[in-house]
C-alpha cells in the first residue's frame, strides 16, 4: 500500500533529522534554548507508550506540538540554522505521518492499524532520542 511505504519513507527522514541535530549540536550556552530543552523534555515525558493506533494517533499530535514550540524557540534563540532546518524537517515529516494515519480508512487496508503503533512508536522514541542527545 502507498501509505505504508509513505511512512516509512518519513520515518527514515525523521532519523536523518534526529541525526542532524545530534551533530549539529543543541545548546549555546543559551538560556531560552536551555528552557526550550526543558519544554520539550517535559512534554515527551508526558507521553503515554505508543501500543495501539489509538495511542499513535494521540502521540503524534504531541510530537509534532513539542517540535513546532522548539522550531519557534530556536528561531528566537537564533540557533545554528542546521538545527533549525533539521527541526523543521523532523516537524514536516511528523505532520505527514499524522496525516497518513488519519486518511488511512481501516476498512479498505490494514495498513494503518499494521503500521500505526510502530510508527507512533519510533516517531516519540526518535523525538526522545533526538531530545537526549540534542540537549544534554
Amino acid at each position: 500500500m502507498e501509505g505504508h511505504g509513505h511512512a516509512e519513507a518519513v520515518l527514515r527522514r525523521l532519523g536523518a533529522a534526529a541525526l542532524l541535530l545530534v551533530l549539529a549540536g543543541c545548546g549555546s550556552g543559551s538560556k531560552s534554548v536551555a528552557s526550550s530543552c526543558d519544554r520539550q523534555r517535559a512534554g515527551l515525558d508526558a507521553i503515554h507508550p505508543v501500543r495501539s493506533l489509538a495511542d499513535a494517533q494521540a502521540a503524534i499530535p504531541k510530537v509534532i506540538e513539542t517540535e513546532r514550540r522548539a522550531v519557534a524557540d530556536l528561531r528566537a534563540a537564533k540557533a545554528d540554522p542546521g538545527v533549525v532546518a533539521a527541526y523543521e524537517g523532523a516537524l514536516a515529516d511528523a505532520r505527514r505521518l499524522e496525516l497518513s494515519l488519519a486518511s488511512a480508512d481501516p476498512t479498505q487496508t490494514m495498513s494503518a492499524l499494521r503500521m500505526g503503533p510502530s510508527a507512533g512508536s519510533r516517531t516519540v522514541e526518535r523525538a526522545r532520542l533526538l531530545l537526549k542527545r540534542a540537549c544534554p
